[in-house]
């Protein structure tokens, strides 16, 4: 069973600040606790719990959709069975930076992933290592109901390894939203 519970408040400001927790009770080997013969030990427990800031910064004039606006998250999960325990990320968005691509958003954003990594070369001793991604993506809103955002990334040790290099990673995501537009356009 998977046990979620959220709370979140909205302010007048624009900002929401929402919290949760979160519980499974299926049974996980352990990272770094092992059995006589070996094999990891197992537990009927993996739980964690997460917050998540958001808001506006900045505005551009008197429009309310344009300007800038910011988010911060959190988490943290159990390091017994969890290979990321923890986790901080957060970035920026600017809504409108072209004046005449009002809709479209630029943002930046740093990840931060503390990770155990039991492969590494003594898998008796918890090794914490992290995973950091750089991140600049642009959302270009190419029709009412089609969105296209390519995304770059830098990843500094991929996986918590730090015996890797950075990565350098490139995207694109589309997003299609059932609009009355698209609606007519299938329809005929």
């Amino acid at each position: 069973m998977l046990a979620i519970g959220q709370a979140e408040q909205r302010f007048n400001n624009g900002f929401r600040l929402e919290g949760g927790a979160w519980l499974y009770s299926a049974y996980f080997n352990a990272l770094h606790r092992f059995a006589a013969d070996g094999q990891p030990l197992r537990y009927q427990r993996s739980h964690g719990a997460y917050a998540l800031l958001e808001g506006p910064l900045l505005k551009s004039g008197s429009d309310d959709e344009r300007g800038l606006s910011g988010w911060l998250r959190v988490g943290l999960a159990d390091p017994i069975v969890q290979d990321i325990s923890a986790y901080i990320g957060g970035g920026v968005v600017y809504t409108g930076l072209i004046d005449s691509r009002a809709q479209d958003q630029t943002g930046i954003a740093i990840n931060h992933a503390i990770l155990d990594r039991p492969d590494l070369p003594d898998p008796n001793a918890a090794r914490k290592s992290s995973e950091t991604t750089f991140e600049l993506s642009y959302r270009y809103i190419a029709k009412d109901w089609l969105a296209v955002q390519p995304d770059a990334q830098f990843v500094v040790h991929p996986d918590g390894d730090p015996r890797l290099g950075t990565a350098f990673v490139v995207g694109v995501r589309f997003s299609i939203t059932l609009t009355k537009n698209l609606a007519a356009k299938i329809k005929s």
